[in-house]
């Protein structure tokens, strides 16, 4: 957000589920039911969907941690209710959080755009349409397949 004082994005051109993974033993059955009192999240500091939990949590506690292997270990050492993630990355790392299993919905999507500097508005304009010919065309997800991303990454 503070970046598009500077430049005019996009549309996305994909974009990437953040979710929760919760203890095997929680309740928790959808994103919603993280946000509560008495809930406490940790997530990894400088990750693009903390700024959205920061935002938009309104009774749960975030406890947010240096590394990704480091936010599981504060999870886990402290007995968190959950820990936030790309569900990519959640999933890729399960073994590093014995015990939980990953919620099956998403408290948001990390979108992926490009951008021009503020100004350009001929340039905005044709790379807005580039984009928006990529993802009509193919091109997007033939370049997510190509890159073995296509499993991680959904076009808007």
């Amino acid at each position: 957000p503070a970046r598009a004082e500077f430049v005019d994005f996009t549309a996305p051109y994909c974009q990437i589920e953040a979710t929760y993974a919760v203890p095997t033993t929680s309740g928790a059955q959808k994103c919603a039911d993280v946000d509560k009192a008495g809930i406490t999240i940790a997530a990894c500091k400088g990750a693009a969907y903390v700024l959205w939990l920061e935002r938009n949590l309104k009774h749960a506690k975030l406890e947010q941690v240096e590394g990704h292997d480091e936010t599981y270990e504060h999870f886990k050492e402290n007995a968190l209710q959950a820990v936030a993630g790309l569900r990519s990355k959640l999933k890729k790392d399960g073994s590093k959080r014995p015990g939980t299993r990953i919620l099956k919905d998403k408290f948001m999507t990390v979108e992926q755009a490009a951008c021009t500097k503020k100004g350009r508005a001929a340039g905005f304009k044709a790379l807005s349409d580039f984009i928006e010919d990529a993802k009509k065309s193919g091109l997007v997800k033939e370049l997510m397949a190509k890159f073995k991303v296509d499993k991680d990454l959904t076009i808007p």
